[in-house]
């Protein structure tokens, strides 16, 4: 989550600077809604592979993995068959999403029955937190294109990210940091 959500977010944003900058010509129109529906499929995606879908590794439960992604696969198949003809690629882009948010649902409810993983409510909000200057900053400098600018903006997020991050001490990083830098002066 700590590395999900403030990439995604910042995917989110930048995704008009990222398809002028790095997509051709051919493929820049439209793909900046494409680019954030998928960030934010792979932050959903990755926080119930990462977290939630543990539940069904640590009980040696896997079969409950294989019917949380079948059925994540046919809402898919299902989506996309009614939704590309409608609106093309970003109908894809939709179902995907659609699919993936179905996943983590069916993990958490699934997995909870089986192995209880805690979930770090109070870091989760502190990540989050963390999230809104980072956004806020990009939003400001967005309007800039080109490479160079897209990197700055890269750069500026997650330094303000991190710094935000170790202010709030998002699972206790900020401690950790400070124990080793103590150790490394011994």
């Amino acid at each position: 989550m700590g590395i999900g959500l403030p990439a995604s977010l910042g995917m989110i944003v930048l995704a008009p600077n990222m398809s002028e900058t790095l997509l051709g010509v051919k493929f820049r129109t439209g793909a900046a809604p494409v680019l954030a529906w998928v960030a934010g499929s792979i932050c959903l995606s990755g926080l119930r592979a990462y977290h939630f879908d543990l539940a069904f590794q640590l009980s040696r439960h896997t079969v409950g993995q294989v019917w949380v992604a079948g059925s994540a696969a046919v809402l898919n198949l299902i989506l996309n068959f009614w939704w590309i003809p409608i609106w093309g690629i970003v109908g894809a882009v939709y179902a995907t999403f659609a699919a993936y948010f179905l996943a983590l649902v069916l993990s958490v409810i699934l997995g909870r029955r089986i192995f209880c993983v805690p979930v770090p409510w109070w870091d989760w909000v502190k990540i989050a937190a963390s999230c809104v200057p980072m956004v806020l900053a990009i939003l400001m400098i967005k309007e800039s294109h080109g490479i160079v600018s897209l990197s700055l903006q890269v750069i500026c997020g997650m330094g303000i990210y991190v710094v935000t991050a170790m202010l709030l001490n998002i699972g206790n990083v900020r401690s950790k940091l400070l124990q080793k830098l103590r150790v490394g002066e011994k």
